[in-house]
C-alpha cells in the first residue's frame, strides 16, 4: 500500500506498483496486474494458469516534467484445454503498442491545437516520425456536408504538389473538414461525391 498515492496519481485501474525510480533523464514505475481469470482467445475457456512473465517498457505521458516509462511485468496465461498461450488483457495499452493509449490521445489532442509535429514531438519526448505514425493511424469519416461549404486553394511547399485545396464548413467558426494536399482533381471529386447531401 506504500504506492497507493502514486497509483492514484497515474490513474491506472487495478495496477500493482512494485517500484518507482527517478533518473536524471526520466522516471520509471514498475507495475503488474493482479492475477484474474482470462478467457482463452482460441477456445473460450476461462483460465488462471500462468505460463510465464515478460517485461515490457511502455512510454507514458510525462510526469514531473520528465518522460515516464512504465516497466510492465506482462503475464502470459496457458489454456489447459487447448494449450494456447496468450497475454493478459489490459486497458491502458493497445496490442503491439509500446506507448499507452492516453499518451496517444494526448498527442492527438495537442495536434488539434495547431501545434507542429516537431513541437509536439519535443513536448512528449517522441520522435517526429512517431508523431507522424500516430497521425497516419487517425481516421475520420464525414457523412454529410455542412450547410455552407468553403473551398479554398492555397500555395503549399510540400513534396505532394505546389497547390493545395482545403474544404471548410463555415457555420459560426470555420472548421476544417479536409485538406486535399496536391491530390489530382478526380480523387477529391470522388471524395466529395461520396458525401450524402451533395447536390
Amino acid at each position: 500500500m506504500q504506492f497507493q498515492s502514486i497509483r492514484n496519481f497515474i490513474n491506472l485501474k487495478d495496477v500493482i506498483i512494485s517500484n518507482v525510480e527517478h533518473f536524471d533523464s526520466h522516471s520509471e514505475i514498475s507495475l503488474s496486474m493482479p492475477v484474474r481469470p482470462h478467457k482463452c482467445p482460441a477456445c473460450g475457456t476461462l483460465t488462471k494458469s500462468i505460463h510465464d512473465y515478460r517485461t515490457q517498457k511502455i512510454k507514458d505521458i510525462p510526469w514531473l516534467n520528465k518522460p515516464l516509462y512504465l516497466i510492465y511485468r506482462k503475464r502470459r496465461y496457458n489454456c489447459r484445454k487447448c494449450n494456447k498461450k496468450f497475454y493478459e488483457q489490459v486497458d491502458f495499452i493497445g496490442k503491439y503498442q509500446r506507448m499507452t493509449k492516453r499518451l496517444i490521445m494526448a498527442v492527438v489532442d495537442r495536434l488539434r491545437s495547431n501545434s507542429s509535429m516537431c513541437s509536439v514531438a519535443d513536448d512528449f519526448s517522441l520522435s517526429p516520425c512517431t508523431i507522424t505514425r500516430i497521425f497516419d493511424y487517425l481516421s475520420y469519416s464525414l457523412k454529410e456536408l455542412p450547410t455552407v461549404l468553403s473551398i479554398d486553394e492555397f500555395k503549399g511547399t510540400t513534396d505532394k504538389g505546389k497547390y493545395h485545396c482545403i474544404l471548410a464548413g463555415t457555420h459560426l467558426v470555420p472548421k476544417s473538414l479536409d485538406s486535399l494536399k496536391g491530390l489530382p482533381q478526380d480523387i477529391w471529386l470522388a471524395s466529395l461525391k461520396s458525401l450524402n447531401n451533395l447536390e
